[in-house]
């Protein structure tokens, strides 16, 4: 009698770079390889050390590449033992996803981002992309945010918040003074929806011990060189560095989709700080959500006591075990059917 060979997942995750996506989908093959089943993930590779694809296992393969006849030709050939396609962000979405709905796999799209339409080739390629979810057999949103968006354009979802790991950061190696400096770190990718060019205006408006210790890498890193409490630290791969090194975590992006950042703060019994915007309105209390920078810096002021930091820390620690920890996302995984 002939073996049957085993049924597979097959993941696609469109450009990310070092980004949460790439985190997303990597809880989700630990998960899936927890279940005993394999996943075959086409990712491309990322400029920055990436620990993330670089774990080899029977069950969890990494194919660091993107090319559609490989992955077209891949497809077709195993395609009695798939048990579905999951594809991640727009523009895997709209490179991939016929091809599942052509072999006809089960199809299941997370949707990451927002749902925007600008100049006429962005929306053009929305429409193909709303084709395709409207195709999906499965689509999942990361937020509310993103579950109302889809809903406005005619597509059903599951939302499923991101969860981040349960680590907390080692005892804090701090100079002998620091207790009369604040530090906040801002870590993300330095663009204009990141709420870069904000920053440059709120280090005005804190005062002057507070210290900005900004993570990440991008084109408008140039602006904050030379401006005052701005320590550009580039990009670290290593998170329990980031939050092992700062008191505040805060994020000034607008219209972020979640913001897995608040989350490992979170979890790191951080204070977090954001704009009253996108996905971060469902995971910070609103006490600690701003409209202005004028708001903001007052939030930061009201940080500066060690022990006001101490019971926010510990109140979002709870916060992060209850909704956004890795047992939550599991279970609601498997209520799911992933």
């Amino acid at each position: 009698m002939a073996k049957t060979a085993p049924q597979k997942i097959v993941r696609i995750i469109g450009l990310n770079q070092g980004g949460g996506a790439r985190i997303h989908c990597r809880q989700l093959n630990d998960y899936i390889e927890e279940t005993g089943r394999q996943t075959v993930t086409f990712i491309p590779p990322s400029p920055f050390s990436d620990p993330i694809t670089k774990t080899k296992s029977a069950n969890s393969i990494y194919i660091e590449r993107l090319r559609l006849f490989e992955i077209f030709i891949y497809l077709l050939r195993h395609r009695s033992n798939i048990s579905y396609v999951h594809v991640h962000l727009k523009n895997a979405v709209i490179l991939f996803s016929w091809m599942a709905i052509l072999f006809r796999l089960p199809l299941i799209v997370t949707v990451h981002q927002e749902i925007v339409s600008g100049s006429l080739r962005s929306s053009l390629s929305n429409r193909v992309y709303t084709f395709f979810l409207r195709r999906a057999t499965s689509v999942v949103s990361i937020s509310n945010y993103i579950k109302v968006q889809l809903n406005a354009i005619g597509v059903n979802s599951t939302m499923i918040w991101n969860a981040s790991e349960d680590v907390l950061p080692q005892t804090r190696k701090r100079e002998p003074n620091d207790h009369r400096t604040l530090v906040i770190g801002v870590v993300g990718e330095l663009t204009a929806r990141k709420g870069v060019e904000d920053l440059c205006e709120l280090t005005k408006l804190v005062p002057p011990e507070c210290t900005f210790a900004v993570y990440g890498v991008g084109p408008l890193s140039s602006i904050l060189s030379g401006v005052r409490g701005v320590e550009l630290r580039g990009y670290e791969s290593d998170r329990s560095v980031i939050y092992s090194s700062i008191d505040v975590l805060l994020m000034l992006s607008h219209g972020e989709p979640f913001g897995r950042v608040l989350t490992e703060a979170m979890a790191n019994s951080l204070p977090v700080i954001a704009r009253h915007s996108g996905g971060a309105i469902e995971v910070v209390d609103r006490e600690w959500t701003f409209n202005t920078l004028g708001e903001c810096a007052e939030l930061v002021s009201k940080l500066r006591c060690r022990r006001a930091r101490s019971e926010v820390g510990a109140s979002n620690r709870e916060k992060f075990t209850s909704l956004f920890s890795l047992d939550v996302f599991y279970r609601r995984l498997k209520e799911f059917g992933i």
